[in-house]
């Protein structure tokens, strides 16, 4: 507890650090008007966008469980997408809103091990279906990219993807890591996490599942690309949408190192790093990347409301029971 406390203030003070460092080098003034001068209708765009593409990463979690066979609604699931949501916003890391998920879940009557090896496959899909993305993007756009090393990192971090994906569903190779459960305090968790690696494979071995979920993945992330084309039309930022199916994912990417709180300030550096290949101001790109933030935030609030709701109505069961 003491280590995660710890790892969470570094990332905290990593997030101010750059903050800092970003508003030092851009217009307060400019960037203020720039807040004050959104447009309501391409904000509104934006927003809907982004919701129509948590509504779609739920249809992918949807078709896993019931691979599955496990029958949880469509619109329960939604509801625990915007409750994760809250937990990832909040909570020291994106985990949080995994373990929110796996526990709201859980409550449904799913037996554990499925509740946590359906969310880890849909988390580990959304990451295959970021990567590929990715690289499409750095195929297409690497001439806008000054800076080749970042080419180099993404192609780095994609084959290390590629290769553990592989090693991970490869029996033959995990049977060589069981030494780790005759680690102390380890051991006492062999069986349950057997019975996880087990689920993961049987729904691994149905492609038909990989690709139609990848698929749904890539057509979500496609429209919260165009929740940022929105955003950044409300800030009457004017580059070309195509600039943005290149930089977007590569933003994503970057931000899910695991080196500030919930990326902030990392996000920002992204955006600012990026847009700037096309000549996109520093202001500019730093409100973006906050109106893009905002997002995210305003769907957090709804699952917070939905899981205060939702813990109120628990009371009041209890209470008359």
């Amino acid at each position: 507890m003491n280590k995660k406390r710890i790892i969470s203030a570094l990332q905290l003070i990593i997030s101010i650090i750059l903050i800092l460092i970003l508003f030092s080098r851009i217009d307060v003034g400019a960037f203020l008007n720039l807040l004050k001068g959104i447009k309501p209708g391409y904000f509104s765009l934006g927003v809907l966008c982004y919701l129509l593409s948590m509504i779609i990463i739920t249809l992918r979690w949807l078709i896993i469980l019931r691979t599955a066979n496990e029958s949880v609604g469509f619109v329960r699931l939604l509801v625990i997408n915007f409750i994760s949501s809250f937990f990832s916003m909040f909570l020291p890391t994106a985990v949080g809103g995994d373990v929110a998920r796996m526990y709201e879940t859980s409550r449904e009557g799913m037996m554990r091990t499925k509740a946590v090896s359906t969310v880890l496959l849909d988390r580990v899909i959304g990451l295959m279906s970021l990567v590929l993305i990715s690289v499409a993007a750095l195929l297409v756009g690497h001439r806008y990219m000054r800076e080749s090393s970042l080419v180099y990192l993404i192609t780095g971090l994609t084959v290390a993807f590629g290769v553990a994906w592989r090693l991970f569903f490869t029996p033959r190779v995990m049977h060589h890591f069981k030494w780790v459960f005759h680690l102390p305090l380890v051991a006492r968790g062999e069986a349950g996490a057997r019975s996880l690696y087990q689920s993961l494979y049987d729904l691994y071995l149905q492609p038909r599942l990989l690709l139609s979920t990848l698929v749904i993945s890539v057509a979500a992330q496609a429209i919260e690309i165009l929740s940022a084309i929105f955003l950044a039309r409300a800030l009457d930022v004017q580059s070309d949408a195509f600039y943005f199916f290149i930089f977007i994912p590569l933003i994503w990417l970057v931000t899910m190192i695991p080196v500030s709180l919930n990326g902030l300030g990392l996000r920002e550096s992204a955006f600012t790093f990026f847009f700037g290949q096309i000549g996109v101001l520093s202001t500019e790109a730093v409100s973006l990347s906050l109106l893009v933030y905002s997002c995210r935030l305003l769907a957090s609030l709804l699952g917070g409301g939905l899981f205060l709701r939702s813990s109120m109505e628990d009371s009041v069961r209890k209470w008359f029971k």
